[in-house]
């Protein structure tokens, strides 16, 4: 017997926002239904509804158990889940919702940060595909392998459910639809005439989606590049018609193809972002490690360093929330003289053929310089240059950075 075709769809909260976007959602996969080809929908919880139940927990608690706040938060997945498996049997559709647990996506992890492990065997999954039935799958979540607690993933997981499942069944293609119809070069935003990624190398996104491009979570495209699925970011019917989007693969054998996605260059960016400037370290052993004890529990976005002589400077650069959180301590890291820089945006310049290719650098300081921008913080890598400056320069940022290297529209 043929494989059955299956097509994973994945919709996001601005996508489910009320009624008639459900509806709308609905309307769509009934039209992509085909005679003997599966469909199978992943949703977020509606909205804003995540942060809506996180506030209630805090109102209730200053400090609740990470397993009871899991608990609470994932009915918001629950709700969108059945509220669209109505909207579809409303139009003639059969459909069948199910959530983690219904389905066997078993993860592992701390409560909040959970990771998929697997899918268990004998998953309804399958066997109601072939009765024809629209499998709408709540993302965002796991469940233990003792079968009884939930885990979420954390923010975004609804993109790693998406893409989990698409492994696992092997599907042609796993469909995301959001508020942005595919993958810029940069915020279209900020630079309304961006242009759009026809195709674009996982290698690419990944770096684009650790650098502040919010189209996709980066565990989710590790894990398309790991089982090699294709994913389609698309903008979502219950906001508009898509013009197919992006594709997010590897890339091609043939060298054209192979020029044409991986060298082409992207801007993502940042907000919201302080830099701690920590000078007159002593430059022996064990001295840059009294500086990181302070921020042991908080996710640094990049570091530089520069020595002069007997000391060192080091330059920080996180989100501004965890910078406000640890500056009462940092007396303590050792330097003669700290200086919290706040306010500021991070930019990050991307192409993967930047480390073959000479000028990059030049280009983006100079043209930064030539508008009177000044840059807070340097840090680059093969593939990537990344700059902080003050966020009230950024649209003039965005729009010389976008024209400098060739990101708009022609």
């Amino acid at each position: 017997m043929p494989r059955m075709p299956i097509t994973v769809m994945k919709f996001g909260g601005s996508s489910l926002a009320d009624a008639g976007k459900i509806k709308k959602v609905a309307a769509h996969i009934k039209r992509c239904r085909k005679d003997g080809c599966g469909i199978v929908v992943v949703v977020s919880a509606m909205g804003d509804e995540t942060d809506r139940l996180l506030a209630l927990v805090k109102e209730i608690s200053r400090d609740p158990k990470k397993r009871e706040t899991d608990q609470f938060v994932q009915t918001g997945e629950v709700q969108s889940a059945s509220l669209l498996a109505i909207a579809l049997e409303d139009i003639g559709v059969p459909a069948e919702s199910l959530t983690a647990g219904q389905v066997g996506l078993v993860a592992t992890g701390e409560f909040g940060e959970g990771r998929i492990k697997a899918l268990k065997k004998g998953s309804p999954i399958k066997k109601l595909l072939k009765e024809g039935k629209v499998v709408v799958v709540t993302g965002f979540q796991g469940i233990f392998e003792n079968g009884l607690d939930i885990i979420t993933l954390g923010r975004g997981g609804s993109d790693t459910t998406a893409v989990a499942l698409a492994a696992v069944l092997k599907a042609d293609v796993c469909e995301i639809y959001t508020d942005v119809d595919g993958v810029y070069t940069i915020d279209p935003r900020l630079v309304p005439n961006a242009r759009r990624f026809y195709t674009i190398s996982y290698e690419q996104m990944i770096a684009m989606s650790v650098a502040g491009a919010g189209v996709l979570r980066d565990r989710s495209v590790m894990l398309a590049k790991m089982y090699g699925v294709n994913i389609r970011v698309l903008l979502s019917p219950s906001i508009g018609e898509s013009t197919g989007g992006t594709l997010v693969t590897a890339t091609s054998g043939d060298i054209a193809d192979l020029e044409k996605t991986a060298s082409q260059s992207g801007i993502a960016i940042k907000k919201e972002i302080s830099c701690f400037l920590i000078s007159g370290i002593p430059n022996e052993p064990g001295k840059a490690a009294e500086v990181f004890s302070v921020f042991g529990e908080i996710n640094v976005i990049d570091i530089a360093q520069g020595q002069g002589g007997e000391t060192t400077q080091i330059s920080i650069l996180l989100e501004t929330t965890a910078a406000e959180r640890v500056a009462p301590t940092m007396e303590k890291t050792g330097g003669t003289e700290t200086v919290l820089r706040q306010g500021l945006v991070a930019i990050s310049l991307i192409d993967m053929d930047m480390k073959e290719t000479s000028g990059f650098a030049y280009r983006l300081f100079r043209v930064l310089g030539e508008n009177g921008i000044n840059i807070e913080f340097i840090s680059t890598s093969q593939i990537s240059i990344t700059v902080a400056i003050s966020a009230q320069n950024l649209g003039k940022a965005a729009s010389v950075l976008a024209e400098e290297f060739d990101l708009l529209s022609s």
